[in-house]
């Protein structure tokens, strides 16, 4: 059970990485967020950026 509460952490951790809800910027007069690849976590944009995804 301990085990299971570590890693249940270690992911939480890691989708906040992840994530990174502060990566978008507000545009004026828009309903939606600007989102850069460069606001993301270096794995992230490797995945994204991979030709085979």
């Amino acid at each position: 059970m301990f085990l299971f509460i570590i890693l249940l952490l270690c992911f939480t951790i890691f989708a906040f990485v992840v994530i990174n809800k502060g990566a978008g910027k507000v545009l004026s007069g828009k309903g939606y967020k600007d989102y850069k690849l460069g606001n993301y976590s270096d794995r992230l944009q490797k995945r994204v950026n991979n030709n085979k995804n």
